[in-house]
């Protein structure tokens, strides 16, 4: 359902190029940190910007079918702390 959304409604976003895909987007970034040593190389970018995005989808999905809802700057906090895990910031 999650992914469903982010699919439809990802047309409508703004200030982004529309013809890639979030995880293109993401992949992206992790690319240009790594090439400006700011990501670790660990992982390939294409690694690394999945990760990121399944911990999203799975925060989301917490978020909306738990019973348990945190605040958007909790988990915002929470996104933060894993991704520099991911990408070993």
């Amino acid at each position: 359902m999650i992914s469903e959304n982010l699919r439809r409604l990802w047309p409508y976003t703004t200030g982004l190029d529309k013809t890639k895909t979030i995880l293109s987007v993401v992949v992206d970034l992790a690319k240009l940190g790594q090439t400006t040593n700011i990501v670790n190389k660990e992982l390939t970018a294409e690694e690394t910007g999945m990760a990121i995005i399944g911990v999203i989808q799975q925060m989301a999905r917490i978020q909306f079918f738990s019973d348990k809802k945190k605040s958007k700057k909790d988990i915002a906090t929470t996104l933060l702390v894993i991704s520099k895990r991911i990408m070993k910031i």
